[in-house]
C-alpha cells in the first residue's frame, strides 16, 4: 500500500533566509531548494505511476 503525503508549501526564500551566518545560509539554501523540488514532484502523476510499478 502506498502512502502519499501532501506537502504544505514551502516559504519564500526572503522568509526562509533571514537567520544564520553565510555558511549557514548555504545549507539553507540547499534544503530550501529541496523542499520545492520536493513539493512539486510530489504532484506529478508519473512519479505516482512509477512508484505503484515498483511494488509490483
Amino acid at each position: 500500500m502506498l502512502v502519499r503525503e501532501l506537502r504544505p508549501r514551502p516559504h519564500s526564500w526572503s522568509e526562509y533566509r533571514e537567520h544564520g551566518t553565510l555558511i549557514a545560509l548555504l545549507f539553507r539554501a540547499l534544503e530550501w531548494s529541496l523542499q520545492w523540488s520536493a513539493y512539486y514532484l510530489i504532484r506529478w502523476a508519473l512519479l505516482e505511476v512509477l512508484e505503484y510499478l515498483s511494488v509490483l
